[in-house]
């Protein structure tokens, strides 16, 4: 299930792999430059608390072939990220591994417009487009993993 401009919507189909990676793809493709998306998975891929770097670095290539576009991890700091300095020309993927965060997705238009608030929780999906500000806040235990959509390797 998606959710796109605060509406539910089916994912629009595409000729995908099934599991976890094809629903990543789909959710993508339906999402790039369209706007901010949350997904929560019906396809599982193992444990999101056993997400790590490798498991990361496969999807990041798999993305990248069935996208058709640069996707890279991103490793960091995830309780303090914000979608400011070079991540911030890019498209974003974040998948909540364990725990929840809560994010705030700030509107374009000015800073006295109010944020959009929503909650991820382990498993599920993030996608801020390109310039989209954003703020993230959670627990020290909590975490996630962060893709960045085309930029250059």
């Amino acid at each position: 299930m998606c959710l796109g401009a605060a509406v539910q919507q089916e994912c629009p189909p595409q000729e995908q792999p099934d599991g976890f990676q094809g629903e990543l793809a789909r959710f993508l493709r339906g999402h790039l430059g369209r706007g901010p998306g949350l997904l929560w998975p019906e396809h599982e891929d193992g444990d999101p608390a056993d997400w790590d770097r490798p498991w990361a670095d496969r999807l990041a290539a798999g993305l990248t072939r069935l996208l058709g576009r640069p996707v890279h991890h991103v490793p960091g700091d995830p309780a303090r990220y914000v979608t400011t300095g070079p991540d911030a020309q890019y498209d974003l993927l974040v998948l909540q591994t364990t725990g929840g965060s809560g994010w705030h997705l700030f509107p374009p238009d000015g800073p006295d417009a109010p944020p959009r608030t929503l909650r991820l929780r382990g498993g599920e999906a993030l996608y801020l487009p390109a310039g989209c500000p954003a703020a993230v806040r959670q627990r020290a235990t909590a975490r996630h993993l962060r893709f960045v959509i085309g930029a250059p390797g």
